[in-house]
């Protein structure tokens, strides 16, 4: 099976001796909402490999991107089918019913996926995205949608709403937004980063276009934000979880935890102050302060 978690909703496909099934859910309200049968009738495409199954304002709503690089837009409440509502995305990241996205021209868009084929996409930035691929290509949407990082070819980009697209930095692997909305957190297997996109007073004060980066450890595989400011991080490594604050002045403080490669690291509760991880099978809740 595969899930993929947006805020309190998710997606989850399963695939069963009697065939594949679809469903989505929310966690808040612990419903779950069977797709498979509409889908099958409206839009079989959804089932095959390569498909990308996001949820939408409620567990009612799919944008869909298939590996033919289209999106489509269905509301099982409401009945409607927006069959190839756009064409040749190469990433893309969907808030509310907006879909965020370059195309093969490198071209930076948004549009408000339930609309009709007719309406016309805005244009975010004259500044083309050169090379655009869409191996490893992503987006990532700030909540308020005045900001976005593209990840293309190992080149981070961010654009600021009135401002051009900007490259901030190269060879990384993933990257993500603060909840104060000023900083960046980036990395590659060997390397983590924050950038400061806004001045901060301190202590430390930090200057927009600032880097703190986190050198102790390597074989990175993800990173999470720990705490609501932003002045902690956990770090998952081939073989281990490791708590560590961003201030290096004096010496970076840091807990590690060896587990091995069993354990799988699915997400951080900032505000409840919870961690996600999945060892031998079984979803494990980490408590911290």
């Amino acid at each position: 099976y595969t899930t993929l978690f947006r805020s309190n909703l998710f997606s989850l496909t399963i695939q069963k001796s009697t065939g594949i099934f679809i469903y989505t859910g929310s966690v808040n309200n612990k419903k779950i909402k069977n797709w498979s049968t509409f889908l099958l009738k409206n839009l079989p495409i959804a089932f095959n490999k390569g498909s990308q199954i996001i949820t939408i304002e409620s567990i009612n709503a799919l944008a869909i991107v298939d590996k033919n690089l289209k999106a489509h837009y269905l509301n099982i409440e409401k009945g409607i089918i927006n069959t190839n509502a756009l064409k040749n995305i190469l990433a893309f990241n969907i808030i509310k019913n907006e879909i965020f996205y370059f195309n093969q021209s490198g071209l930076l868009q948004k549009i408000n996926i339930t609309n009709t084929p007719k309406e016309k996409p805005t244009e975010l930035s004259p500044t083309i995205i050169s090379k655009p691929k869409a191996l490893g290509a992503k987006i990532i949407i700030r909540n308020d949608k005045e900001a976005l990082l593209v990840i293309n070819n190992g080149d981070l980009f961010l654009w600021q709403n009135g401002k051009s697209l900007e490259r901030i930095a190269i060879d990384i692997a993933d990257a993500k937004w603060s909840r104060d909305k000023n900083k960046i957190l980036y990395w590659n297997k060997d390397n983590i980063y924050v950038y400061w996109i806004k001045k901060e007073f301190g202590p430390p004060q930090r200057l927009t276009a600032d880097r703190e980066e986190i050198q102790e450890f390597n074989n990175i595989q993800n990173v999470y934000w720990l705490s609501e400011g932003g002045s902690h991080v956990i770090i998952k490594t081939t073989q281990s979880l490791i708590l560590s604050e961003i201030d290096s002045r004096d010496k970076r403080i840091f807990v590690k935890y060896d587990f091995g490669n069993s354990e799988i690291l699915l997400g951080v509760n900032p505000k409840a102050r919870k961690i996600y991880t999945v060892e031998n099978k079984n979803l494990i809740e980490w408590g911290y302060r």
